[in-house]
Formats: C-alpha cells, structure tokens, sequence
C-alpha cells in the first residue's frame, strides 16, 4: 500500500515559527514532524509515500532529498493549495494501480497507528475505513455518527451545535476506487471533510483510536503536543 502526506498547509496559526519552517518540519526533542511521521510508515510496511508541497517547499524537499531511509518518497507542488481532496485527486496517477491508499495529515502529530487501520480495512468490505477519537472540543472537529458495527452514519464537518464528541483523527485507508468515481476538474480546491466524506456515509468504518492525536496547529497545542513527545517518546516509534 501506498501512502499520501498532505502536508502542504500555511501553518499561519503557528507564525512565527512558520514564517522560516514549514509547519511539517516543526521539531520534536529535534526530530522534525515530518521524519516521525515517515518512520511510522515504513514500520507499518508503507514503501513508497507521497508528500504534497506548498509553503516554504524548497526546506521540504531538502529534507527529503538529504533523508536516508526504507521508504521512497516522491513530492507534489501546488502552486496554488488544492485542499485535501483536491491534492489526492490531482496526483492520481501516483496510486493508479493501488487497491487502496493510507491518507494522512502531516501537521498532527500521532503515536503510531497506521498499522492498525491499514489491517483493520483489510478486515471488511466498505471502501473508507477513518480513525476517530474522543474530543474536548466537538466543534472544532469533523464528528461522526456509528452504529454497534461501527458504520458511520453521519458526519458533519465542524458542527456549530455538536451532540455528540466523537472525532475524525485525519486518518484513512481509502479504496481509490471512490477517488477515481469523484467528478472533478482536477484543479478545484476540495476538502475531504467538506467535499468526500459526506457523500460516503454508511460506507465507511470508523475504528475508535485510543492512542495520542494532536493537531499542532497553534503555539498551545505544538508546547502540549512537544511536552508529550517528550514524555512518552516511546509511544511514536
């Protein structure tokens, strides 16, 4: 299997430490986010990886050009951001001969799980199967509705008035068949949450995740997110 990191944002929330590094090289204990992120790929058995680019791309692809490690990485500059929908359906030729691809947000920081939601896809016959956590704060997130089987039945992006704190953790295994069935002209900029997700539900599987998810997208959450790594370094590799 192969795997996508959207990686591309602006990271404006996190300036100004994003005005000289892109939001995906951010350092934990001197690892960037990125680098943990591709270990935990190639111990999931993940061989080749797709990077998407935009703010600040020449650090990135130094980086990767300079990285000695298992899995082959390729990169994708977006002159203009697609969004995280948009992206995977612009660089379709890089998975046209996977059954299925892992997607992952390269600006959170995850102990290692996508092992876990690469066998448990390979487990039933729907084609998305998401991570998802419990959250504290249900309207800053994408919650989602399952049954007793796990089945997602309902999912609204950031909901004003949330009733429930389920949580989409920016983790999937995706069927590209879904992907290649999207009418799009290639160019438009979509979101996963916004534009994928909502015309997929009770086809999807939503596997509760009970590790360490931090979207490190302020200079609060990147000091707790940091704080953590630290603590539990164990938990990531």
């Amino acid at each position: 299997m192969k795997a996508v990191l959207l990686a591309a944002g602006l990271g404006t929330r996190l300036r100004p430490i994003t005005l000289t590094t892109p939001k995906c090289l951010i350092p934990f204990e001197g690892i960037p986010l990125l680098e943990i992120w591709l270990r935990q790929l190639e111990s999931a058995g993940i061989e080749e990886a797709l990077i998407n680019l935009h703010h600040l791309p020449d650090q990135v692809q130094q980086f990767v050009d300079q990285r000695k490690g298992i899995i082959e990485i390729h990169t994708a500059y977006e002159p203009n951001l697609l969004g995280s929908l948009g992206s995977l359906l612009y660089n379709s030729k890089f998975y046209q001969n996977e059954d299925s691809i892992f997607v992952g947000y390269a600006d959170n920081l995850v102990s290692a799980v996508q092992g876990k939601l690469m066998t448990d896809h390979s487990g039933h016959e729907f084609p998305v199967t998401m991570a998802v956590f419990e959250t504290s704060q249900p309207e800053q997130c994408g919650i989602v509705e399952i049954d007793e089987r796990n089945v997602v039945r309902g999912f609204v992006e950031k909901p004003e008035k949330p009733t429930i704190n389920l949580a989409n953790a920016g983790l999937y295994v995706i069927d590209t068949s879904i992907l290649t069935e999207f009418e799009t002209s290639g160019e438009e900029l979509l979101d996963i949450g916004f534009d994928l997700l909502p015309k997929l539900i009770n086809q999807m599987v939503a596997i509760k995740y009970d590790g360490y998810i931090q979207d490190v997208g302020n200079l609060e959450r990147y000091k707790g997110a940091q704080e953590y790594f630290r603590e539990r370094h164990d938990e990531f590799f």
